[in-house]
């Protein structure tokens, strides 16, 4: 604990002034847009009530609508009138997976012929935010789901500032004689971010909570719904605290680790799109077919095992998939140590510390590189494939080696 508390106080030194910079700004930024969302969530909310009720009654209404319980009763029952005056349907029922798009047409063209074509859309944006109401109370979630990727992403410069920025620094060589393991070292650097993340997490929490009990939704505001939500976040800033600075360990300098959240992020969807895009440039009907096989293979996975092989099916809503997504962590965390356990401190400021780690980052890097400029430059000829296309993928993967194979072998240090 004490080593935890000398880290703690030497980072604060090194970065107060620009942690206390990046808290004011995220601050006002989020109470800001948070203002304006509330307010345009109101606005439009209150202008499809006034539309329907114009519709219904035939009268001018210019009032803006005071939230609670009786005026959203009323809201009901002249929604259910509106629904019954069109014979309105849900949007499920519209645009659900296997809704023919006959029946599509037919439902549309009903409505235009009564005049009533923007009643189905009108109709169900209200009843979607009624949804927001849930017996009595209004549900925030929305707004707090919001700040996670503000967060999130400084909790990733944080770490990153923390390790991969510090190797290329002449600091890393007086933070190499601090008196703990490189085990203690990495665990303290996780806690650290998290805590730093946390911390503007909670400033931004009542400043949130602030404004939505002083908005027009204030007197339904519910906090105990927005309590699930918040449980959420500490798990996705706990897990994003664990990666950003497992990742630091295994990369050499700042370009490297940036290389590894994109990796780490993309995971198994990165290594799909470069195989499409590889086998476009030889056979665009074979890049098809494996195309759909994937992506049929995908489809009936389960939101656990598909937020396991790609970060990017998480949902901040959803706690299996954060579960999935704290796995991820939990292993590039072991990952982490296994690797950077007899990793020399000759490897820091090269891209990845690792020299066989490095080598897979550099192929993958360079196909990628590879196909994204075939794609650019094919993109001028009409042919789906075509010996040019070919010829301009093997250049391009070509150059790219070489350009990563040089990348790689620099040592950036300031």
């Amino acid at each position: 604990m004490r080593n935890f508390n000398n880290l703690l106080k030497f980072t604060w030194k090194r970065f107060s002034i620009w942690i206390l910079l990046v808290t004011v700004f995220c601050t006002m930024a989020v109470g800001i847009l948070a203002q304006n969302d509330i307010r345009n969530d109101y606005d439009r909310f209150n202008d499809n009530v006034s539309n329907m009720r114009e519709n219904l009654d035939g009268k001018k209404h210019n009032e803006d609508i005071e939230i609670n319980e009786e005026s959203l009763d009323k809201i009901k029952i002249d929604a259910l009138k509106y629904k019954e005056k069109y014979k309105l349907l849900e949007d499920d029922d519209v645009y659900g997976l296997g809704v023919d798009g006959k029946v599509q047409d037919e439902y549309f063209e009903r409505l235009n012929k009564n005049g009533g074509f923007e009643s189905h859309y009108i109709y169900n944006n209200v009843m979607n935010f009624l949804k927001k109401f849930e017996d009595g109370k209004f549900d925030g979630v929305d707004y707090y789901q919001a700040l996670v990727f503000p967060i999130v992403i400084f909790i990733g410069l944080f770490a990153l500032s923390l390790t991969s920025l510090e190797q290329s620094l002449a600091i890393y060589d007086f933070t190499r004689l601090m008196p703990w393991k490189k085990k203690d070292e990495l665990l303290m650097k996780i806690g650290i971010a998290f805590l730093f993340g946390m911390v503007i997490f909670a400033i931004n929490s009542l400043v949130l909570a602030f404004i939505l009990k002083t908005s027009v939704f204030g007197k339904l505001v519910s906090f105990s719904l927005i309590g699930k939500q918040i449980f959420r976040n500490i798990l996705i800033f706990l897990g994003a605290s664990i990666i950003s600075t497992s990742l630091g360990f295994i990369g050499g300098n700042f370009l490297g680790h940036i290389g590894l959240y994109i990796m780490t992020l993309a995971g198994f969807e990165l290594y799909r799109i470069n195989l499409n895009m590889t086998l476009n440039a030889f056979s665009f009907d074979l890049a098809e077919k494996v195309e759909d096989a994937i992506r049929s293979f995908e489809g009936k996975l389960n939101p656990f095992i598909k937020t396991l092989i790609s970060l990017t099916y998480m949902k901040v809503d959803n706690l299996v998939t954060i579960l999935a997504f704290l796995l991820v962590a939990v292993i590039i965390f072991y990952l982490a140590l296994l690797l950077s356990k007899n990793q020399s401190s000759e490897r820091s400021g090269y891209m990845i510390g690792n020299k066989r780690v490095g080598i897979f980052c550099k192929l993958m890097a360079s196909l990628t590189l590879a196909n994204l400029m075939t794609s650019m430059l094919a993109s001028v000829f009409i042919q789906k494939t075509s010996l040019v296309i070919i010829i301009i993928f093997i250049i391009s993967l070509l150059l790219s080696f070489r350009f990563f194979d040089i990348l790689f072998n620099v040592r950036l240090k300031f």
